[in-house]
């Protein structure tokens, strides 16, 4: 793991820690079992983008480490809706507080005023915060490969499984994706940024792609970083890709609606 993915990872362990002390995983998971989720809620993160092919999940991001703060006054609300009126399939929203100043506070809000499923973008590494994605309303919760063991990934793909969670592995290289495939995952993401220096490459994803999609492949895969243009998203779907995960171009667009319907246009 590189430095500064180990420091997010670091101080989610101990904001972690702070957050188990004031609500115990015991009543955590008292609240899941007991709560009136809806039926129709069920994998509808991946039925949405099942719809819809090819399919963009628009990012809510306020900072990032590598950018820093993206956008002034960032409103989630209105920027759900307007990618909503664009056409998104799917919101990915990030809850990581220190280093991407994010918030369970964005995704419940956002929730309850935009009906498209949401992915909860965060780093995942322990089973208590599964529980409290499915408690704060998400439908899929991102598992990144490269912070997680096998052990882990089958325990939490199992866990998901059963609260009715959605699932997007993220891969960065080939190890990783033959590791998250042994899974039979339904949705695999692959991130076009390097951990180790942050750059971008689109040849991240058609390298990996080209190499692990069957032809009668049913699982869906998703590009991640990098996508800016309708060209990129036509170069990759002729290698595949079914959806693309896009945050800082559209975030950084005067009009991010208008910006998706050019991108899907």
């Amino acid at each position: 793991m590189n430095d500064i993915l180990n420091s997010i990872v670091e101080r989610k362990k101990y904001n972690l820690e702070l957050q188990k002390q004031r609500l115990k995983i015991e009543a955590l998971q008292d609240i899941v079992v007991n709560s009136n989720f809806k039926e129709n809620e069920d994998f509808k993160f991946f039925n949405e983008l099942k719809k819809k092919q090819p399919s963009i999940i628009s990012e809510i991001k306020r900072a990032s480490p590598s950018k820093g703060m993206l956008k002034d006054k960032l409103d989630p609300i209105l920027l759900a809706q307007e990618y909503l009126k664009g056409g998104a399939s799917a919101l990915s929203i990030l809850t990581e507080e220190n280093f991407f100043a994010g918030s369970i506070k964005d995704l419940i809000s956002v929730k309850e005023a935009v009906k498209l499923p949401i992915l909860r973008k965060d780093f995942i590494f322990d089973e208590y915060q599964i529980w409290e994605s499915k408690f704060i309303g998400a439908n899929a919760i991102l598992l990144i490969a490269a912070i997680l063991s096998d052990s882990q990934l089958k325990k939490f793909n199992t866990l998901a499984n059963d609260l009715k969670l959605n699932i997007l592995f993220e891969v960065h290289d080939e190890e990783e994706a033959e590791r998250i495939l042994s899974l039979n995952p339904k949705i695999i993401g692959v991130n076009n940024r390097n951990l180790k220096t942050f750059t971008v490459s689109l040849e991240t994803s058609k390298r990996i792609i080209s190499k692990y999609k069957k032809p009668d492949s049913k699982e869906l895969w998703v590009s991640e970083s990098g996508i800016e243009t309708k060209q990129n998203i036509e170069e990759l779907v002729s290698c595949g890709f079914n959806s693309f995960l896009i945050g800082e171009t559209l975030i950084k667009s005067e009009n991010p609606a208008k910006k998706i319907q050019e991108l899907l246009n």
